[in-house]
């Protein structure tokens, strides 16, 4: 008896490789996918960060030239 319970046991372990496997590749892929959305919210707040820079420099520098013009 030992010929089928072989077989059965090597296809059990073949069929939980190939699951495990699948795990692995959609783990992978998911944490893919959360690097990405992470890095595109990085981007995004830097530009905001530098859009806002840059509009406080103009109103810093527009109030300079106010304050210049009443002098």
């Amino acid at each position: 008896i030992p010929g089928p319970t072989g077989a059965i046991t090597s296809f059990t372990t073949r069929v939980e490789r190939e699951r495990e496997k699948r795990e692995g590749l959609l783990k992978s892929e998911e944490e893919r996918k959360k690097m990405e959305d992470f890095n595109k919210a990085q981007s995004l707040l830097t530009k905001q960060t530098q859009q806002t820079i840059k509009e406080e420099r103009e109103r810093m520098k527009e109030q300079f030239m106010k304050e210049q013009e009443e002098k």
